[in-house]
């Protein structure tokens, strides 16, 4: 009959919060006490009492049970095991765990050593009940499983003890076919009542009859310590792309366009899916909207096995396999939301190997019974969502996320792909060093979103401002961030009275509510939400059109966090800040509440804000700087800044001059420019402003430059795309009337990016609308008919023609030309004078598909014109001079640790541009020498 396992944890250095986070993480029910000595002299709160107290108020019940299988004599100092294993009381324990393992109640055993290998948990119980065929599973001092086996790999053979068992008194069954009229392990004590509820064992999902598979798939349960090192993992073997297609380029490009219906890939999703497929563990760095699901996703349609995803959000699970149900690709989630007979018979088809994906959080992911799934499937990919939770450095450290490299351990056929939006450098190191991560296998993506217009406002009137904001946005979703509960609530109350359709959403309301509240939000179209930072963490909505923060958040990683939360879609999408002095008070003083040496810290984060807040240049330099990007793309045209005309210039021109008479909320605006002119600056902690010297020689009658408050809640501008609104808002609906006989949200069916390339083309066939964005195969099939005559009566009864999103003929002649002679022809026109970018504009090809036919001539012995490279790169003589010097220094192998010696400041396509020109210059050094 198949087991459930048996924990031991020792609490050693661990407080005793971390120690019940580490049992909740585990599902743990019941913790058996099996210290000799049930007291602790350094840490009373693992006294017997206080244990049981505590455990028991958190929904774990406590029992004692050292007199039975603890690791030392009635009281002797010295343990002696074989003795142990003799006795009659030690017996009965084993006895006892056997039935609550063969049961499915979650046990266990607690000693006070922290390290496993110190511990009788391993040297006597967990080598008695390895012998009797349990399964024993470690928590480690870094709060990682791992078996019995693997604990003693940690110690030399001589130390390693038997468990000295007479058999004869003490069978190998362990006491398993006992009467059955002594059906609870616990029979007699207070815990006799308390077997949960509902267990999902390996006997109830019948994961041990799952079918073998042969040999060439098949992978054994823990590892092969002969060719397998403990610290070793295999990371390469063949690609199975390239014995049935080839290279795979052309392959995966079909598979996008046609499954997934992109025409191309977006930037590091190529670099990445290949390296995925040739099995090298990676960390792929993006930020939210880029495609970084679509990274193992399309891998996932070659693999002849499945790709699990680890995601600790529920509501995001759902909303990716039901777009990839869409898209015609089997997949599944396992979570609490299912009832049981769901849960078995998604296990059932997984086991049937019908499954492509399969989603789950961590902590499902790593109970004992999903991992004996797993060992028996063929599992080829192992991806790590929101992998900043690994790291202790992260703003968002989750302890269940570093035991996930005991599933690696166990699945050592799968290649890892560790994502996330936001990491520093810091957590980026320790993602690496946790998984085993080379750098060559590190992708960082731009942290620009470009489709997002920064602005801030000075709250002077906030919800005047709010309401003059939600009316450029009517019938639009979107998210309004408050500090506070009360804010919330208030703020929904004033918006609802106003005939705003608003929701408030804070962890003060009921679940029920709550879970009511989001589900409205992702389904309906035109919903805004009133929150707290409690929200949209689990949201995959990609039609977010704004997000409005009413109140200050409390550093960069959190703003940068919720506004990723809008444009998902690729569309201009408006993020708008209120800034009030108030609020940086307010936050100045909780940090202050703070133990001392998290202080300097919190301080940092939020001065690093402020310079956000405070910036008279473009936004996104100070953003992206606190993330180690250097901004040099100029004006952006998608922040206030950049786009407000009467930004401050000291040569006077089209400013007005600070006069008297103002009204009290323009002066407020103007004090405020003083502050960000220098004029005045904030002392710590309470934010008290004093003049500064050049304030002074203002009072001493010099001019100053600056603007006057028009509007303080306009969000910043952005040229929309040109399309037909009315068919826009006519597909609008079909598509929410779908979604409601499908019973999904509607960006599931189509995005709105879809609909305005609809909007914008007017498509008429289905090879039409298969050139549309985001329009795969299996959609034209199933909702083509539905979408399209709508199209074309709109466009009968308005005399529009549809319009080909096809390439001009000048750019199908140059696709339809060999890969050598692509190369050759942007070879001539580069030594013709075209710069990079414009060859690809004239070819419909990225800059980077050109460098590389270029890259490609350069191999084959063609002259590259140096001077013409140098003037097609984007970056100053002296960062270009910067990068031949990283080169020089580090050598021209890898091109990540030449990324890191320039502190991650210059983008990659720069640095391979520079590395041609390095080479090029070497050369002609060496042709002179």
């Amino acid at each position: 009959m198949p087991q459930t396992p048996i924990y031991t944890i020792g609490y050693g250095a661990r407080e005793i919060d971390d120690f019940l986070r580490t049992l909740k993480a585990n599902d743990i029910h019941y913790l058996l006490d099996v210290r000799s000595r049930p007291y602790s002299s350094y840490k009373p709160e693992f006294s017997q009492e206080s244990l049981k107290d505590f455990l028991e108020k958190n929904d774990i019940r406590y029992l004692f049970m050292g007199d039975a299988l603890g690791g030392k004599l009635d009281g002797e100092e010295n343990a002696d095991f074989e003795k142990i294993a003799q006795k009659p009381a030690y017996q009965n324990g084993i006895k006892r765990l056997h039935k609550a393992s063969s049961q499915g109640n979650r046990v266990a055993l607690m000693c006070s050593k922290g390290k496993p290998e110190h511990s009788h948990c391993t040297h006597l119980i967990g080598k008695t009940l390895t012998e009797d065929g349990i399964k024993v599973l470690h928590i480690d001092e870094k709060d990682e499983l791992l078996s019995q086996e693997d604990i003693l790999l940690r110690l030399p053979p001589s130390v390693q003890r038997t468990s000295g068992r007479d058999t004869a008194s003490h069978p190998p069954d362990g006491g398993r076919n006992a009467p059955a009229e002594d059906i609870n392990p616990f029979a007699g004590t207070e815990a006799a009542n308390l077997i949960p509820e509902k267990n999902f064992t390996t006997e109830n999902l019948n994961i041990a009859k799952a079918k073998v598979l042969p040999p060439s798939v098949r992978w054994t349960s823990g590892r092969d310590t002969a060719s397998h090192p403990p610290d070793k993992r295999r990371t390469t073997v063949p690609s199975p792309i390239e014995g049935r297609l080839g290279r795979g380029e052309g392959a995966i490009k079909k598979i996008l366009q046609e499954k997934f219906g992109y025409p191309k890939f977006r930037a590091l999703q190529e670099e990445i899916i290949q390296n995925v497929l040739k099995k090298q563990d990676s960390l792929a760095v993006m930020p939210t909207g880029s495609g970084k699901s679509l990274c193992y996703q399309l891998p996932a349609t070659i693999f002849d096995g499945l790709t699990v995803v680890v995601s600790p959000l529920i509501s995001l699970m759902e909303d990716q396999v039901l777009e990839l149900q869409e898209w015609g690709i089997p997949a599944l989630y396992l979570n609490s939301t299912l009832t049981y007979a769901e849960y078995g018979r998604a296990v059932g088809r997984v086991q049937k190997g019908e499954i492509k994906l399969l989603y789950g959080a961590p902590e499902t992911l790593l109970r004992p019974e999903t991992i004996a799934l797993l060992e028996n499937s063929h599992v080829e990919s192992l991806v790590i969502d929101e992998a900043h939770c690994i790291s202790e450095w992260g703003h968002d450290f989750r302890p269940e996320y570093r035991q996930l490299n005991t599933l690696r351990r166990r699945l050592p056929q799968a290649t890892t792909l560790a994502l996330t939006a936001t990491a520093t450098r810091r957590v980026r190191a320790d993602i690496k060093k946790t998984l085993q991560i080379t750098d060559a296998n590190e992708f960082i993506g731009s942290f620009d979103r470009p489709n997002l217009n920064l602005s801030v406002s000075d709250k002077v009137a906030g919800m005047a401002q709010t309401r003059d904001f939600l009316n450029q946005h009517k019938k639009q979703a979107g998210i309004i961030y408050c500090s506070t509960r009360d804010n919330v609530d208030n703020l929904t109350e004033q918006l609802k009275s106003e005939g705003f359709p608003v929701l408030p959403y804070h962890a003060g309301m009921d679940d029920q509510t709550r879970r009511a509240h989001q589900r409205r939000f992702r389904y309906e179209d035109n919903l805004i939400i009133v929150a707290t930072i409690a929200f949209g963490m689990g949201i995959n909505k990609s039609n977010v059109r704004f997000i409005v923060h009413y109140d200050l958040p409390k550093n960069v990683e959190n703003y940068y966090q919720q506004i990723g939360r809008a444009g998902r879609d690729g569309l201009p999408a408006d993020c708008l800040l209120l800034f009030s002095y108030s609020d940086v008070r307010t936050i100045r003083y909780f940090i202050s509440q703070n133990a001392p040496e998290l202080r300097a810290g919190a301080e940092t984060r939020l001065d690093a804000l402020l310079a956000f807040v405070d910036a008279l240049n473009c936004r996104r330099i100070p953003l992206l700087d606190y993330f180690g990007e250097k901004y040099g793309g100029g004006n952006c045209k998608a922040c206030d800044n950049c786009l407000d005309k009467g930004q401050a210039d000291r040569s006077g021109s089209e400013l007005a001059t600070v006069k008297e008479n103002l009204t009290a909320p323009a002066l407020l605006f103007v004090s405020i420019q003083f502050i960000r002119l220098g004029l005045l600056k904030r002392t710590k902690p309470h934010g008290s402003l004093v003049i500064t010297d050049a304030g002074r020689e203002v009072l001493k009658g010099k001019e100053v430059w600056g603007k006057i408050a028009g509007s303080f809640a306009k969000a910043a501008k952005q040229e929309k795309g040109k399309y037909d609104s009315v068919l826009f808002e006519k597909l609008r609906i079909l598509r929410g009337k779908l979604a409601s006989e499908k019973n999904v949200p509607p960006y599931v069916i189509f995005h709105d990016r879809t609909l305005v390339d609809m909007a914008s083309y007017f498509p008429h066939t289905e090879a039409d609308l298969r050139q549309i964005y985001g329009v795969g195969g299996r959609k034209v099939a199933e909702y083509g008919k539905r979408f399209l005559p709508v199209i074309q009566a709109y466009c009968r009864e308005n005399d529009i023609k549809p319009l080909s999103k096809q390439k001009p003929r000048a750019k199908k002649r140059l696709s339809s030309k060999t890969g050598r002679q692509r190369s050759e022809y942007v070879w001539k026109q580069f030594q013709g004078g075209k710069s990079i970018q414009q060859i690809a504009s004239d070819m419909g090809f990225r800059p980077g598909t050109i460098f590389r036919h270029l890259q490609k001539s350069h191999e084959d012995g063609r002259e590259i014109n140096v001077e013409y490279l140098k003037k097609s790169s984007k970056l100053s003589a002296k960062d270009g001079q910067r990068v031949i010097d990283a080169f020089a220094e580090h050598g021209d192998g890898f091109l990540s640790p030449i990324f890191n010696a320039l502190n991650e400041e210059i983008s990659y396509d720069e640095i391979k541009l520079w590395k041609m020109i390095f080479e090029l210059e070497d050369s002609k050094l060496k042709g002179r020498g």
